[in-house]
């Protein structure tokens, strides 16, 4: 079974609330569903992650950032990466 796993350069206690609130919404969605690493599934949770970046954009906790999610692929092995300001900010792959 496969799992929805992470990458950051932030630390975890450095976490803006946003953040926080993306990962812990991530965790749940994810939590007792079985994930495939295709480009469906990939999608799927790539429309996941824009829903709840806007929820949180309507409640005021992302102060007006511009936060973009991205499929990318290396190395045969696909990710959603989370862009903040031209940033990397986190990561995630089904591994």
């Amino acid at each position: 079974m496969a799992e929805l796993t992470f990458k950051t350069n932030i630390r975890r206690d450095k976490w803006p609330r946003w953040m926080k609130k993306l990962h812990g919404y991530m965790t749940r969605v994810t939590q007792n569903r079985e994930l495939e690493p295709t480009r469906d599934e990939y999608l799927r949770l790539k429309v996941i992650i824009e829903g709840c970046i806007e929820n949180l954009k309507n409640e005021g906790h992302t102060r007006r950032a511009l936060i973009h999610v991205w499929l990318g692929e290396d190395d045969n092995r696909m990710s959603l990466i989370v862009m903040r300001s031209n940033l990397v900010v986190i990561s995630y792959f089904i591994e």
